[in-house]
């Protein structure tokens, strides 16, 4: 859980000194590979962590993943597979958190927000 301390560290340090305003859009749980016990711990403890932040898509570890980056290349422009599908599902998720979150600009007449 190293990671995450440091990740809301690093949060804070942005907040008090860049941008008091800053959220937390979402936590992925990636490189996650299922059978060890351990990472299914993690994983949990992380859910229990950032609850509603966590995305219910994950990135499974993958030497596709790997691959891509050797070939300076994009993980979506990989063939079809586990990994394409996963990427392509935690970027719906995070469009629409984004959309979720986004002001509607006649809402800001009424004060209404999406």
């Amino acid at each position: 859980m190293q990671g995450t301390n440091d990740l809301m560290a690093t949060i804070q340090k942005v907040k008090k000194s860049l941008n008091p305003e800053l959220k937390l859009s979402g936590v992925i749980i990636n490189a996650f590979d299922s059978i060890p016990v351990i990472t299914r711990q993690i994983k949990e403890e992380i859910q229990n962590s950032f609850k509603d932040k966590v995305f219910t898509s994950v990135l499974s570890k993958s030497i596709k993943i790997e691959e891509a980056i050797a070939r300076q290349s994009g993980v979506i422009t990989l063939q079809k597979g586990k990994v394409k599908d996963e990427i392509i599902q935690i970027g719906e998720e995070l469009l629409g958190r984004l959309e979720e979150n986004t002001v509607n600009p006649r809402a800001l007449q009424s004060r209404e927000v999406l």
